[in-house]
């Protein structure tokens, strides 16, 4: 009865806010978008060498303005409600608590990048995204792109997926991969099965430990990802090939990889089709397990078998297919985390 009364008092706030609902998530997407573009922007000029040894360039500019914008959107919706006679934590917007706290973490570790940068210099390659004030600015942006999500989340009468939940879910994958770039399947598959095989006994190993680690966390980052959103909303028909859409166009401008533009979508389409044809949901676990085992199998081997075909590799089979049963099994244990076995009776309080 106590939660049905707070679940009753959040909808009875969010009622009241002037500034809330669909309207404020489409504010709230927009500035996102050009604050997580601003980060591609920044991530392509640091892989392709425009950046020096200075905080302030062009590419830092437009990733910044973007977190100003984000941030103004939040703070004025809070103070307009504020205005309206509610105390400051009732007056913000509902479902965006966790994102003004992501607003403060970013504002912290802006000002610490700026100071880590002009005291140890630009970080080059993977030490650029495992840096302390990167990090944190990673788990800001994380608590800020994920704020539409968990407002349409709070709103019972959405039962059909919004379009901004929808933007909001391709753009925080993308930066989670982003984030996690160093073992994007995607990309770094192709450097590592192309070309040559290393001659050293340990490199050959550990080029396959980087291709077997790149296609779980890969693997990872999608499908929970993917579960959450199946588990509250119905998906509207198209959901997968915008996220891989979106996804594959951020990232392959970062890397300069036509192919990832190019070949994500038609995977998406794929796995659209698959869940067409399984309707995973938790009414159906049969579907949601086949859903788990084959879609990291369709995104990974649609990769390797096209790496194979444009550039040859000279990784063995056991290694192109194993790696996607692999993240398959993973994929389902996953599945299990977030849709739980009815077999299986929870412990009573």
């Amino acid at each position: 009865m106590t939660q049905i009364a707070q679940s009753r008092q959040l909808q009875q706030n969010a009622q009241e806010l002037p500034i809330s609902g669909q309207k404020f998530d489409w504010l709230v997407i927009m500035t996102t978008i050009w604050f997580i573009g601003g980060l591609f922007v920044d991530g392509w000029a640091h892989n392709n060498g425009r950046v020096d040894d200075s905080f302030f360039t062009p590419y830092h500019a437009v990733f910044y303005s973007g977190f100003l914008a984000v941030a103004i959107v939040h703070l004025f919706a809070t103070y307009k409600n504020h205005q309206a006679g509610l105390s400051w934590q009732a007056a913000i917007p509902q479902g965006y608590v966790l994102s003004l706290a992501g607003l403060a973490i970013f504002a912290v570790g802006g000002v610490g990048d700026m100071i880590w940068h002009e005291t140890f210099g630009i970080e080059e390659g993977t030490a650029a995204l495992l840096s302390p004030t990167h990090l944190m600015l990673g788990i800001g942006m994380g608590l800020i792109t994920t704020g539409p999500i968990r407002a349409a989340g709070q709103r019972k009468d959405e039962s059909k997926m919004p379009f901004t939940v929808l933007i909001a879910t391709a753009v925080f994958i993308s930066l989670a991969t982003f984030m996690t770039q160093y073992a994007y399947f995607f990309d770094a598959a192709s450097k590592i099965m192309t070309g040559r095989p290393p001659t050293n006994g340990f490199l050959y190993d550990i080029s396959h430990v980087a291709g077997v680690d790149g296609g779980l966390i890969t693997t990872a980052i999608f499908m929970s990802i993917f579960f959450i959103i199946m588990r509250r909303w119905q998906l509207p028909t198209g959901t997968f090939t915008a996220i891989f859409f979106i996804n594959g166009l951020l990232m392959g401008y970062m890397f300069m990889e036509l192919l990832l533009v190019f070949l994500l979508p038609i995977v998406g389409v794929m796995v659209d089709i698959l869940f067409a044809l399984l309707r995973p949901s938790s009414a159906n676990p049969k579907g949601i397990r086949l859903f788990a085992l084959m879609t990291p199998i369709i995104f990974l081997l649609a990769y390797t078998v096209a790496i194979e075909l444009l550039y040859g590799s000279w990784w063995e089979i056991h290694f192109q297919t194993g790696i996607p049963v692999l993240a398959a099994l993973g994929s389902l244990c996953l599945s299990y985390m977030v849709f739980p076995s009815t077999s299986i009776e929870p412990l009573a309080d």
